[in-house]
C-alpha cells in the first residue's frame, strides 16, 4: 500500500491503493504514512480498493484514519470484499467500476486466531461466549457504518445480505446506495 502516481482513471494523478489482504498487505502504520504523504491541494484523495478484506481491527483503524482526514475522499471500488467493503464506506464519493463488486458477510474468527488465543487461555464455555459477543459487536459496528451510507430503513435488507454472504455487482451496489456511480477504466473491456 503506497501512494502511487498510477491512477487508472486520471493518468498521472496520485492515488492510494488498498490492494490485497488488510493486515498483511495493508498495514495501519504504512497507510497512515502514505496518507500523510499524499500531495496537498484541492483535489480529493483518490483511493482505489481491490481487496478480499482482512483483519477487522486493522480495517477499522484504516477506516478511522480516512474519516479523520478533513479533505474530500473519492473511493473507486474494483473489488471490496469483507472488511474492504467497510473501508470503502469512508469515501465521500464512492465509485465502482462496471465489473466491480462488493461482498458482504458476517465477521468471523478464523481457526488460527482461536487456536492462538486458546493456547494462552482456557477455552471454557464462558470464554467462547465472550468471543461470540465480541464478534457480534464487530458485526454491529460494521452494519452501522454501512447503514450510515445506505440508510437505516435498509437495516433488514442489509441483515439479510450479510447473513447469507452476498456478492453485490456494480449496478445493484448503486441501487442500494453502496456506490454513487459506475465508472469505466480506460482500456478495460466492456
Amino acid at each position: 500500500m503506497i501512494v502511487r502516481t498510477y491512477n487508472p482513471i486520471e493518468r498521472g494523478a496520485p492515488a492510494l491503493w488498498v490492494h490485497g489482504h488488510i493486515g498483511s498487505n495493508v498495514r495501519v502504520q504504512t497507510f497512515a504514512r502514505d496518507l500523510r504523504q499524499y500531495p496537498e491541494g484541492d483535489r480529493p484523495i483518490d483511493l482505489f480498493i481491490e481487496s478480499d478484506g482482512g483483519l477487522c481491527d486493522v480495517g477499522m483503524e484504516v477506516y478511522g484514519l480516512l474519516c479523520s482526514v478533513r479533505r474530500p475522499k473519492r473511493v473507486t471500488v474494483l473489488a471490496a470484499r469483507s472488511m474492504a467493503a467497510v473501508v470503502a464506506m469512508a469515501g465521500d464519493v464512492i465509485r465502482i467500476v462496471s465489473s466491480g463488486h462488493f461482498h458482504l458477510h458476517r465477521p468471523y474468527a478464523v481457526g488460527p486466531s482461536i487456536a492462538a488465543w486458546a493456547s494462552e487461555n482456557d477455552l471454557t464455555a464462558d470464554a467462547l461466549r465472550d468471543i461470540a459477543t465480541g464478534i457480534d459487536s464487530i458485526e454491529h459496528a460494521h452494519a452501522e457504518i454501512i447503514l450510515q451510507r445506505i440508510g437505516q430503513q435498509n437495516r433488514n435488507l442489509l441483515s439479510a445480505l450479510v447473513g447469507i454472504g452476498s456478492t453485490i455487482p456494480a449496478e445493484r451496489a448503486v441501487e442500494l446506495g453502496l456506490a454513487d456511480e459506475i465508472v469505466s477504466l480506460p482500456g478495460a473491456a466492456v
